[in-house]
């Protein structure tokens, strides 16, 4: 519904941020880095996401779109509220999240409080099979460009992942793309 709002930080709390726009006032749940940042009367941008309750609606707010990206696969997770997701990302940033989930590193989540054993394996076999790539070195930017490229022509999550594990490391990024494609078109 809502995919940002623009406006001007009219006060703070402990955990949410309130955002004067067209002169109505949105609280706003915020990560702690983010609530940092913030400065009453100064114009912000803060990507959203609209959360129903029964009985209430709530707003969570992120300073950049790839948060809410991650906040919303985080939501998507069985046992893994709108509360949790913020508090793992506004604990840590997205590219340790992402070392975690690539390494198997449970006690890098049960670290962060309200997260169990049980719910750490399930984000980290959840985010693996939602996240187009892991993170780090060369290898992986290389393979994020790849699935950027195969999905911008029109291939499905599935049939990337399925091929991108399987192209040779040795081959120039424009030959890995060009394996890639013709591996899809022959499992077409």
């Amino acid at each position: 519904m809502f995919y940002f709002l623009k406006g001007k930080v009219s006060a703070c709390g402990k955990n949410f941020v309130v955002l004067e726009v067209g002169g109505v006032g949105y609280k706003i749940f915020i990560g702690r880095t983010f609530l940092e940042k913030l400065k009453i009367d100064e114009e912000r941008k803060i990507f959203v996401f609209l959360y129903l309750k029964q009985d209430s609606l709530e707003l969570y707010g992120f300073e950049e779109k790839n948060e809410l990206e991650y906040f919303e696969i985080l939501n998507n997770i069985t046992r893994i509220g709108p509360k949790i997701a913020l508090k793992i990302l506004s604990t840590t940033k997205i590219e340790n999240l992402e070392r975690a989930v690539v390494d198997n590193d449970i006690n890098f989540l049960t670290e962060i409080s309200g997260i169990g054993k049980k719910n750490a394996q399930r984000i980290i076999l959840e985010l693996k099979e939602k996240l187009p790539v892991s993170c780090g070195d060369e290898q992986n930017k290389e393979r994020k460009v790849i699935f950027e490229a195969l999905k911008n022509l029109g291939y499905s999550r599935d049939q990337i992942q399925e091929v991108i594990n399987k192209i040779k490391d040795d081959l120039p990024l424009e030959e890995k793309i060009k394996e890639a494609i013709r591996m899809l078109n022959l499992s077409a």
